[in-house]
């Protein structure tokens, strides 16, 4: 019968829990640069806002141009564009 030495289970804990806290500094320094990655940039914002405030413009615009009576949705689309 062999028998360990009593510090056997220690060292193995010990690299057990050493390995967990690399992999948590690991999965750490990953979510920071998905993070970094995510945030949105100054011109987004701009560019968003802009293109909500033209779609809304081209709401406007077609309703106020429709004609009574036309139904715009049945219409073909207009050819050659």
């Amino acid at each position: 019968m062999h028998i360990l030495p009593p510090y056997t289970y220690a060292s193995g804990r010990l690299a057990e829990e050493r390995r967990q806290d690399s992999m948590r500094d690991g999965e750490h320094a990953y979510l920071l640069r998905v993070a970094r990655l995510a945030r949105p940039k100054p011109t987004g914002s701009v560019l968003f806002r802009l293109g909500c405030l033209l779609a809304r413009a081209a709401e406007g615009l077609r309703v106020h141009l429709a004609l009574p009576g036309v139904d715009l949705q049945s219409c073909p689309a207009p050819q050659g564009f």
